[in-house]
This record gives C-alpha cells, structure tokens and sequence, in this order.
C-alpha cells in the first residue's frame, strides 16, 4: 500500500495483531523485504507495519535524497506515526534504521511503547577494529570490502552485485540459499546508499544524548558481528540506556533474526510480555 506524506509517497504493509510494532529497516538502500519472512512470526504477538523509507525499495523520494540527512528519515517516521493514527507504538530498527531509531527515540519519546535496537552503535568510530575483524577471518573478504566502501554505488544494479559480493561477511556461517532468498524481493537503491553511507553516517553521533532515553529498550546483537560488535556497538548503548535489555546470540553475525530465528523470536515476544 501507498500513503502519502507531505512531500512523499511511501510503501507500506501491515501484518498481525496486538500493539503496533513500526520497523526500520538498513542498508540504506535496501527495503523492508530482507526482514521477511524472519519477523513475520511476531504477528501473533504485534501488529507489525513494514515500510520502505524514503527512497528505497518501492517508496518515493528517488532524486531528492541530496539534502537529505538523518532528520529527513526521522521525520518521515514520525509523519507516516500520525497518517496511520498510532498513538503508541514500538519501533524496532535494524543495522542503519537502528541509528534511525535511537534518533527517533531522542526526538519524540512522548509517542514510543518501546525501542527495539537490532544491530546499533552510538556512532562509527572503531572501523580499525572492525577491519581487522575481517581481515582475521578472511583476507580475500577483506579485500572485498575495503574496494566496496572505496567507492559510491554507480547505479541499482552495482549496489546489488556490490552487496551481494560483501554479504559472506555479515554471516556467521554463510548460506547462499539464505543469501538468495534474501535478495531476490530487494529493490536496490543507489542513491540512497550514497547519501547515507557517504554523507550521512561519518556525522552520526548520539553518545551524548542517548542516555536521556527512558522508554522500555531491548538491544539485540549477534556475537559475530563484524560492523556493529558488541563491544563497540550494543553494548555501549545497553550501558547508557538505564533498564535496557541485552540478548547476544552466540552463533549469528548481522541477521541475528535469519541465523536464530527461533532464538530471535522467544526474546522479542518475552521482552514484550515484560512491558506491554
């Protein structure tokens, strides 16, 4: 379905009952494909509603992102809140709509149930580290990433082959067949990558306001995560956050929800019964 905002036109669905769960998804430049049928089974607990952010996937807004920052997207979230009537809602981000979600939770707490952080660090600061992690692990794959992250997408299409070279790393024990199911729904999107990994993330830093959020939080990261590790990542965020909730899962890498599933599913619906 499409709903229109003031300046855009975004994709979205809804799926599931029970209290309105709105999710954010990463890259950006990918959509909200890569995050079903993982989350799907949370339906019996939510009502889960999917959306493509602004220019990505099947949404609006392709040739306007060159201003666009962190507050643009954030303010979509908070525009497509009022247009779907949600009062109260929980919002869960994965990888970049994690970062997107601690903004939001900065900027209008009065309207979230709870935070839910899928892969997120206060800001990028320790790439040293996380190479390094790659290049241990494999130094064909590290040469992969770093001739990725050299330059900007040239268009749709090289996005997909860039990300789907580079994918191996973000798993603890890779799939192709996982792989492929993954990326067969995603619309790529250039654009939106470049703007967000090039302009957007070097800028992002929130490690001085995200111990002002107060609302129920649940961090959830895979203990093999190359860029977003739990030292350096969910765990500084677990520490600011006062009450939050930390589940590692010891045999995931990025896509903790595609690695466990089941394992992913028990914490979501048990962090729910404990605060809704």
């Amino acid at each position: 379905m499409q709903v229109a905002l003031d300046d855009v036109e975004l994709f979205y669905e809804r799926v599931g009952n029970g209290p309105p769960l709105l999710t954010l998804h990463g890259g950006l430049g990918l959509d909200h494909t890569y995050l079903r049928p993982w989350l799907d089974p949370l339906a019996d607990s939510f009502e889960l509603i999917y959306f493509d952010q602004r220019g990505n996937g099947r949404s609006g807004g392709a040739g306007t992102l060159a201003d666009a920052t962190h507050a643009t997207w954030v303010a979509d979230v908070e525009a497509l809140r009022r247009k779907l009537g949600l009062d109260k809602f929980v919002l869960f981000g994965h990888s970049y709509g994690s970062f997107l979600a601690l903004e939001y939770a900065i900027a209008h707490p009065e309207h979230l149930a709870g935070l839910v952080l899928c892969e997120v660090a206060p800001k990028i600061d320790y790439m040293p580290v996380a190479f390094a992690r790659v290049q241990e692990r494999s130094p064909e794959l590290f040469a992969k990433l770093m001739a990725s992250f050299a330059r900007p997408a040239k268009d749709d299409a090289d996005l997909r082959a860039m990300w789907n070279e580079i994918l191996p790393a973000y798993f603890w024990k890779f799939d192709p067949a996982l792989a492929a199911k993954m990326d067969a729904p995603i619309q790529y999107r250039a654009e939106a990558f470049n703007q967000s990994a090039g302009k957007c993330l070097p800028t992002f830093d929130v490690t001085s306001t995200v111990s002002g959020i107060k609302v129920p939080t649940l961090v959830l990261v895979g203990r093999h995560d190359w860029l977003l590790p739990v030292e350096e990542g969910a765990k500084r965020v677990h520490d600011a956050v006062s009450g939050s909730r930390m589940v590692v899962f010891e045999e995931s890498g990025h896509f903790p929800f595609m690695e466990e599933p089941a394992a992913f599913i028990d914490a979501m619906r048990a962090w729910k019964k404990s605060i809704l």
